[in-house]
């Protein structure tokens, strides 16, 4: 008898918020504020995912957008087995329940997080290195840059491309 074992969806989220001035916002509504979101498939294959929130937020309400998004994509697919991987502490571990919220701006996405996260088969949550984390990191801080004309939804396309080789090379 063989016994086939299926390989859990992965899961990295980040958010990101910038300030129109660089400095630190009384009024968080001014934050250009993004999410990125990357799926690993049991096949190895990367799904990205970037999102402009519509209102500027804090960064750690952006966290918690990005790992709300992502799981609600992920019961959308549908995947029964999530293993996510965020680089805030501060998220990984109130959703763990290893640290309290105490500001009363992040307890409504707490519960939403926490009530996604009750909808899986099997999942588990873990805090990784900002490295480990970079390609979420990059997609939402693409996010977080970019200007939408009347909140409409862009494809923005990466590739590779070859560097141009200096003359002094090719001759």
């Amino acid at each position: 008898m063989q016994v086939e074992v299926q390989k859990a969806w992965e899961m990295y989220f980040d958010g990101a918020t910038r300030s129109p001035n660089g400095q630190k916002q009384e009024n968080l509504k001014n934050n250009k504020s993004g999410i990125g979101v990357v799926f690993v498939t049991p096949n190895n294959a990367i799904i990205p995912h970037s999102f402009v929130l519509t209102e500027g937020c804090s960064n750690n309400e952006a966290e918690y957008e990005a790992v709300i998004a992502g799981l609600e994509l992920a019961l959308q697919i549908p995947i029964e087995e999530l293993l996510v991987y965020g680089d805030s502490e501060l998220v990984i571990k109130q959703l763990r329940g290893e640290y309290i919220v105490k500001k009363a701006s992040l307890t409504p996405y707490h519960e939403r997080a926490s009530q996604l996260l009750s909808q899986f088969r099997k999942v588990n949550i873990f805090h990784v290195k900002r490295r480990i984390n970079a390609q979420a990191d990059s997609l939402a801080s693409l996010a977080a840059s970019l200007s939408l004309p009347d909140r409409e939804t862009i494809i923005v396309t990466v590739g590779e491309r070859r560097v141009l080789q200096p003359l002094t090379e090719i001759s």
